[in-house]
């Protein structure tokens, strides 16, 4: 599937708004070459959610740690401890993850960060997925040592699991079966897994 103009011009859109400290690092970005396809990356890929819901219970975009072990009922693996970066630095790190996943979605989602031009300290933590379904990857930020964390990216690392379809309506949401089952409203891009005992 080839791109429309629109979504080829946004990085020259982002990096035109990027402020100084990182519009040298932006001006690197991989230019994506596919469109998404929602309905294989629900499948089995990775979305970049800004709320992620299990049995109701709720995990968002600014959520601290202690939050996201209280809904996935553990603590989680460190997979990056806390280091010092830059807002060059971290941009940079943005990079390589657009590079890890060059499509539309990923796009939007690190150029807005690289706008916000975080600075400070961060980590990485992974919880695994109701049902081993895969990974829940947060990834977090603090001013300074002495600062609250919270989470300003979330990555849904989806093992391959069942058929996905789109539920009947105006809305584009699309459903993986299995159990749980995993529901994504792709405009308002939010998931959520339900397991039996929870479905009404």
């Amino acid at each position: 599937m080839k791109w429309s103009a629109a979504v080829l011009a946004l990085a020259g859109v982002v990096a035109a708004a990027l402020p100084a400290h990182a519009a040298t690092c932006w001006r690197d970005y991989p230019l994506p070459t596919t469109a998404v396809d929602y309905e294989r990356t629900l499948g089995g890929g990775t979305l970049v959610p800004a709320r992620v819901m299990v049995d109701r219970a709720t995990v968002a975009i600014g959520a601290s740690e202690a939050r996201i072990e209280r809904v996935f009922g553990a603590s989680g693996a460190v997979a990056e401890d806390w280091r010092p970066r830059s807002a060059e630095q971290h941009c940079a790190d943005l990079i390589a993850l657009l590079r890890a996943h060059p499509d539309s979605m990923h796009l939007y989602t690190y150029g807005a960060l690289a706008m916000r031009g975080l600075a400070g300290d961060f980590r990485v933590v992974e919880w695994p997925l109701p049902g081993g379904a895969g990974r829940l990857r947060a990834y977090f930020h603090r001013p300074d040592a002495a600062a609250p964390a919270s989470a300003y990216l979330l990555h849904l690392v989806l093992d391959a699991g069942g058929a996905v379809h789109r539920k009947p309506g105006r809305r584009l949401v699309l459903v993986r079966k299995g159990t749980p089952a995993i529901e994504w409203d792709v405009y308002a891009n939010h998931v959520a897994f339900t397991r039996p005992h929870q479905r009404r």
